[in-house]
């Protein structure tokens, strides 16, 4: 709603500032902003109270402040360090013992293959060893003699 003033209106405005000072309100708002006007403040007048010179009150020495004792923390943390490297030295010697333990299992796997070679050596050497016409010539020297077919027995 926008109004429009003469040129006349305007002119008149213009000079004549009676006009603008009785319709525009100059004490309600700032120019140039819908902001009220706030009321200027005066300053408070405080009655003159006679000051006397400032005596600096004497200083007491501070009182020693008891310091907290830390005997047990450093306790307890003593007992901490003390606690942790007799768990690390004890899972140290159960590491170390199982090492052992895994060395000496080698060890004798070792010695069991060791033995099962040279068991396969010494039967391989009596197999040789024996000689079955020998041992046939000698029982029929002694009166020995092959069995018939009733003295066989079989086994299942």
């Amino acid at each position: 709603m926008e109004q429009k003033f003469s040129e006349e209106t305007i002119e008149f405005i213009s000079t004549n500032s009676e006009f603008i000072s009785a319709h525009v309100p100059q004490n309600e708002y700032n120019p140039g902003t819908a902001a009220p006007k706030l009321p200027e403040l005066e300053p408070k007048q405080t009655p003159e109270v006679h000051q006397e010179p400032e005596v600096q009150p004497v200083r007491q020495p501070k009182p020693k402040q008891k310091r907290p004792s830390y005997a047990f923390s450093s306790i307890m943390t003593i007992l901490g360090i003390v606690t942790v490297a007799a768990c690390a030295f004890f899972l140290l010697s159960r590491e170390v013992t199982i090492q052992e333990q895994k060395n000496s299992i080698l060890d004798i796997k070792e010695r069991i293959e060791e033995l099962y070679v040279e068991r396969d050596d010494l039967n391989t050497k009596y197999n040789a060893a024996i000689d079955i016409d020998a041992i046939f010539d000698k029982a029929m020297n002694m009166g020995m003699h092959a069995p018939e077919d009733g003295q066989l027995v079989t086994i299942d």
